[in-house]
């Protein structure tokens, strides 16, 4: 969050991302809509958000490491459920991406944490980074594991 010596215009653009305002610029759609998707898309604001995003670098990195899991565990429970490729493929095109909008949709609303107080806001944080950082290693052990069994089971056929 912003100091205390921040500028009258620091403080009205942060509190325009805080509340995903799409409209900053006056009359352009254009610098409205780049300005909207480089600091709300999951991967685009990871790159191209304003410095003055509620969200440090390090967080937006950790909200899209923690949607690809979800999006690598979509794809890989739609495979093991479904009999062949055509279903498979129909799975994870639509339930999957259904499930991966009511995935990350919830995340985006976490900004509207940024304007908490500083002690709230830190804790917050913290266990949001922890959670982010927990799904993904656990997602990989699963993938590893699952791989590891289907090996063996592919081995035990022959």
């Amino acid at each position: 969050m912003l100091g205390p010596d921040a500028s009258q215009e620091e403080k009205q653009l942060q509190e325009a991302l805080v509340h995903g305002r799409v409209h900053y610029w006056e009359n352009n759609f254009g610098q409205d809509f780049f300005f909207y998707l480089s600091n709300n898309h999951i991967l685009l604001s990871v790159i191209c958000a304003h410095p003055l995003h509620p969200y440090n670098k390090i967080r937006r990195l950790l909200v899209l490491l923690n949607s690809l899991s979800f999006a690598f565990f979509i794809v890989a429970a739609c495979t093991v459920v479904a009999p062949n490729e055509a279903i498979q493929s129909l799975l994870i095109g639509v339930v999957g991406t259904v499930l991966q909008l009511a995935w990350d949709i919830p995340t985006s609303m976490l900004v509207r944490g940024a304007v908490l107080d500083h002690i709230v806001h830190d804790f917050v944080e913290s266990k949001l980074t922890a959670f982010a950082s927990a799904v993904p290693t656990m997602l990989v052990i699963f993938a590893i594991l699952r791989h590891c069994e289907m090996q063996a089971e592919a081995k035990s056929m022959i």
